[in-house]
């Protein structure tokens, strides 16, 4: 090993400050530490210290992480609660239904409540840990100023005193009679004396340097230095803007899985409408009212759902509505009451009002400004998968295993969700009172009028083909089944709203748009097509692929506009488009007794029109031209 001094270097002036480690900056003379910092003896401005701390993030790492799932294995553990399933299983075999429900509702409430309790516990913690504050003394704007140590920046000069812990890695500039208790790093049980020039050994540990790493005690009169070196950005604490563009997903995909729930649930009777009607020993358009029942609520309490708990925060409604579904469903697939069946249906309808009034709002408000978009297409994606897949699958299963299995499936999907929220999703603040429009002048926002019309007429064009598909395919014999069409229409649905995703930030206008003609064209298609099934296909893809997007459109169209006001004026978005619905089957019911199947597309194609020509004349404040993103503020606040 040699014995002679460790060579004094220069610095690169090529490379970024953060690029060098303590042992290099150690060694560096300390002009060139100096000029790489651009920093001076006399310390930084306040000025630039906050650019610094906006380009590299708070002088922290990240600490006291809570995992919810980590917290959910531990619920899950229990041998009381593990037996309670087995019983639950065994009494459900045994054909006692009503206790093997009841054992697990009591087992979903105890994992639940444990989960809630212990997970807001730790939470607690790590807010109190977050809650403790470390300041040490650095020199700004040319005085002595002590600031927290996570306000710490690159080339700040620090002054250390007896006791104080070493909140950075340090180059030092003068010292005092500096000894530090490395004990932590080392096993010394005696102070370590520090000097400006390194040992006379290489190599030689980081702890000899002329640098000081992070938590060292120091005992000594007084010593001043400089950081060389900061924490990565990436590991910046939680609250810091490292993630302000980060699209976050984990946050995103339980929303996506809530639209998913409200879909099946309201769809999945009419796939099993024969088993329904059968177990409740009801006909089948007594039947099929569940899922009109279930619109009704929808209609009935979006808007007024959304104008009282505008103010509350939106976690606690988003857990409210989830519970609600499970309710709904546990119900429906334990009674034997059609009546409490219908009860049951409807509160499911009003809770998924609420749901559809809220989502987009929700999701603005987690999502940074530019990407709100892309992030109401994930969202909004669970509609398309249910369509696509969970509606059929839920079909399947009912079919297989009994209606019945399948809404308790359903249930069981609601309780996993519930957990999921509460350990993914973060809570956001409802709309404060003095920043409140009321619900009339939210009417006469500009461009929410038109974009409720649209969303009126592109539904009812759209539930039109889609409730009578069936009755049109069998018109045109051209040998095309039902399940095929629509589970081709399912695949486009998804192809569709990935590509919605894709260009929405960039251009909302061209792409509602170019939606609407592709549409015209998929209904126009449907009605030339005649028993040519290529035709026919074609048709459903563009049919299915160009509505798939139109409710994450129109969404981000009419929250663009109203702003703060979005959760209102999507409430009234969702009360419009189950008003289509409703529309459409009465206006579907008349044409197919008096007009025949063979119009439905021509109807479609003429009230599509109508909405092309709606959408074109809103561009000055409906469907506004140009990138979203240049006419949107840089915080989702």
């Amino acid at each position: 090993m040699s014995r002679s001094a460790l060579p004094v270097t220069s610095l690169d002036p090529s490379k970024a400050p953060d690029e060098y480690g303590a042992a290099e900056a150690s060694v560096a003379e300390f002009a060139d530490v100096l000029a790489l910092l651009d920093t001076t003896s006399a310390g930084l401005t306040s000025a630039e210290a906050s650019r610094r701390l906006a380009e590299y993030g708070p002088n922290a790492v990240r600490s006291h992480r809570v995992s919810a799932t980590a917290v959910l294995a531990r619920q899950l553990k229990s041998a009381i609660l593990a037996l309670l399933a087995v019983t639950a299983v065994i009494s459900f075999f045994l054909g006692d239904r009503n206790d093997a429900v009841i054992i697990g509702i009591i087992l979903t409430a105890s994992i639940g409540l444990g989960f809630t309790n212990e997970y807001r516990a730790e939470r607690a913690s790590a807010a109190l840990h977050s809650q403790v504050r470390h300041t040490a003394v650095t020199l700004r704007d040319g005085s002595a100023t002590e600031v927290d140590v996570a306000d710490l920046v690159l080339g700040d000069i620090l002054r250390l005193t007896l006791g104080s812990v070493v909140p950075a890695d340090l180059r030092l500039i003068a010292v005092n009679g500096l000894e530090c208790d490395e004990s932590m790093l080392s096993g010394e049980s005696l102070p370590a004396p520090k000097s400006l020039s390194p040992l006379p050994y290489s190599p030689i540990p980081l702890s000899a340097l002329s640098t000081k790493v992070t938590g060292a005690p120091f005992i000594c009169p007084r010593t001043t230095m400089t950081i060389p070196r900061q924490a990565p950005r990436s590991d910046s604490i939680p609250g810091s803007d490292a993630r302000a563009t980060t699209l976050p997903l984990a946050a995103l995909l339980p929303l996506t899985a809530t639209a998913f729930l409200a879909i099946v649930t309201e769809t999945l009777p009419a796939g099993l409408l024969l088993q329904i009607s059968s177990g409740l020993t009801i006909s089948e358009s007594a039947a099929g009212q569940m899922v009109s029942v279930y619109a009704l609520g929808a209609v009935i309490a979006a808007i007024p759902a959304i104008t009282l708990t505008r103010g509350l925060r939106r976690k606690p409604i988003l857990l409210a509505v989830v519970t609600g579904m499970l309710l709904a469903n546990t119900i429906t697939a334990v009674v034997d009451s059609f009546t409490v069946t219908l009860v049951a249906r409807f509160v499911a309808g009003a809770f998924s009002g609420v749901l559809w009034g809220m989502l987009a709002g929700y999701t603005r408000k987690i999502t940074p400004a530019a990407k709100t978009g892309k992030a109401l297409a994930i969202a909004m994606a669970g509609t398309t998968i249910a369509f696509s897949i969970g509606t059929p699958l839920g079909t399947y299963l009912g079919s297989a295993l009994g209606w019945r299995w399948a809404f308790t499936i359903l249930a069981v999907f609601s309780a996993i969700l519930l957990v999921w929220i509460v350990g993914a999703v973060p809570d956001a603040p409802g709309q404060e009172q003095q920043t409140r429009t009321p619900l009339q002048r939210v009417v006469t926002v500009p461009g929410v009028a038109i974009i409720l019309c649209i969303v009126f007429g592109w539904f009812l064009a759209h539930n039109m083909l889609y409730t009578y598909i069936a009755p049109f395919l069998t018109s045109v014999d051209a040998g095309l089944r039902v399940d095929v069409a629509l589970l081709v229409f399912g695949f486009a649905s998804v192809g569709g709203i990935v590509l919605t995703g894709s260009i929405i930030d960039r251009a909302l206008r061209k792409m509602v748009l170019l939606s609407l003609t592709a549409f015209a064209a998929g209904t126009l298609a449907l009605g030339l097509a005649g028993g040519n099934t290529l035709v026919l296909l074609v048709a459903v893809i563009l049919w299915g692929g160009t509505f798939a997007g139109a409710s994450t459109l129109l969404q981000t169209a009419v929250s663009d506009a109203t702003g703060p006001d979005a959760d209102v004026a999507n409430s009234m978005l969702t009360t419009a488009a189950n008003l289509a619905i409703f529309s459409a089957g009465t206006t579907g019911g008349i044409l197919l007794d008096n007009a025949g199947p063979g119009l439905f597309p021509w109807a479609a194609l003429a009230v599509i029109v109508v909405v092309f020509a709606l959408a074109f004349a809103g561009r000055r404040a409906a469907i506004v031209p140009g990138r979203r993103t240049d006419r949107l503020p840089t915080s989702s606040s």
